[in-house]
């Protein structure tokens, strides 16, 4: 695994240090820099792992465990450098078992190179193409994280992706979506999880990102209780 020198490191409380920078299968510009003594991965727009993109996850997940949801099988839609992975193996359940679904091939270069993929079967695939053959082969997962991002733009997700993330969650299964959206597209992804069936709650403590967290309501029966504490 790659370590920064101390030099570099203490550079970069001065400013960023560039590691390495190329140009992604699907997105400009890939940087990994160090900053304030940490590695990450940027691109020329906005933050994809291990810098604010980590703090959110690390916010968000750590409620879920906290709420007592399993983490004995997760799906990552968007791995980029593993943030997520890593938060749930070093912080929540290290014999988790993880699937990350990477459509760019130089991301998954990179986050082998420089960031997390220990004990995680990363495959470079299209997400949406990915889910439609798990739910052909009848997979489940009791975490599904979606951080499908192209530099800072999102999908436009529709009701029946919603529908099939509900058919990949077990009974006891919730899925976060991570978004950095204005807040009437924010209101439009909700109103769509919720057509799907879902009971759903947001987070949203840090500036820019909002986060959708859902379940099955079927599942669950309807209760206004907050899915995050």
């Amino acid at each position: 695994m790659y370590r920064v020198g101390l030099f570099k490191k203490l550079l970069s409380f001065f400013w960023p240090v560039v590691i390495e920078k190329r140009d992604g299968s699907f997105t400009k510009q890939l940087e990994v820099i160090v900053y304030n003594g940490k590695m990450m991965l940027d691109t020329a727009e906005v933050n994809y792992s291990f810098g604010k993109l980590h703090e959110v996850m690390q916010k968000v997940l750590l409620r879920l465990k906290k709420k007592k949801y399993l983490f004995e099988q997760v799906l990552i839609l968007g791995y980029g450098g593993g943030s997520a992975a890593k938060i749930i193996h070093e912080e929540i359940l290290a014999e988790a078992q993880i699937v990350g679904v990477e459509i760019d091939a130089q991301v998954i270069e990179l986050a082998k190179k420089y960031f997390y993929t220990n004990e995680v079967k990363l495959l470079q695939e299209d997400a949406f193409q990915y889910i439609k053959k798990a739910i052909d082969k009848g997979w489940k997962y009791n975490i599904i994280v979606i951080d499908i991002f192209k530099n800072a733009e999102i999908p436009e997700y529709s009701e029946t992706f919603f529908e099939q993330i509900y058919s990949l969650l077990e009974d006891n299964g919730v899925a976060m979506l991570n978004t950095m959206c204005d807040e009437t597209s924010f209101k439009k992804i909700g109103e769509k999880i919720s057509q799907a069936g879902f009971q759903k709650d947001f987070w949203n403590e840090m500036k820019e990102n909002r986060v959708w967290i859902f379940k099955p309501y079927a599942k669950f029966g309807a209760t206004t209780k907050s899915l995050v504490p």
